[in-house]
């Protein structure tokens, strides 16, 4: 992928950031909303990306090839690279132009992040996270000292 970047920043002038120069000189986030799209392995910055609505690719790197996206779900919501490359044109050709994942991934993306307007998000987010570390109830008794004590009569 490397190689192909270069390659097409040396014949058409796009201005490609990858590697080391896009993780040094960048976020995350501004990787994110200055990509059009996203190549990665199966890792938490699919997840991560899933928020921005883009298209994203995955490489299947192991020999899992049909059932890569019963593996990992999330890939389902995006284009499945596979390891020998032999589909790359065809995943270019929908990852950035007819996109036809695009209402499933908009889809899994409410499935996994919630539908919330942008300007709510984390304030939904941390009232998500607040319920969940309320308590739930009445917490047990504690045990007294005779409780723990071991009967050695019979």
């Amino acid at each position: 992928l490397t190689e192909l970047l270069a390659a097409d920043r040396a014949r058409t002038g796009r201005q490609h950031l990858w590697g080391t120069a896009a993780g040094r000189d960048l976020s995350l986030v501004e990787c994110v909303n200055r990509s059009d799209a996203l190549i990665s392995d199966v890792s938490g910055v699919i997840s991560d990306y899933l928020y921005s609505g883009k298209p994203f690719a995955v490489t299947d790197m192991g020999t899992d090839g049909d059932v890569f996206t019963e593996r990992f779900p999330l890939a389902g919501a995006g284009y499945v690279l596979r390891r020998d490359m032999a589909d790359l044109d065809e995943v270019l050709d929908q990852l950035l132009d007819t996109d036809p994942l695009s209402a499933r991934r908009w889809e899994t993306r409410r499935r996994y992040l919630g539908g919330f307007p942008a300007e709510s998000y984390a304030e939904a987010f941390l009232e998500a996270a607040r319920r969940e570390l309320e308590p739930t109830g009445t917490p047990p008794a504690p045990r007294s000292a005779e409780a723990d004590t071991v009967s050695t009569t019979a």
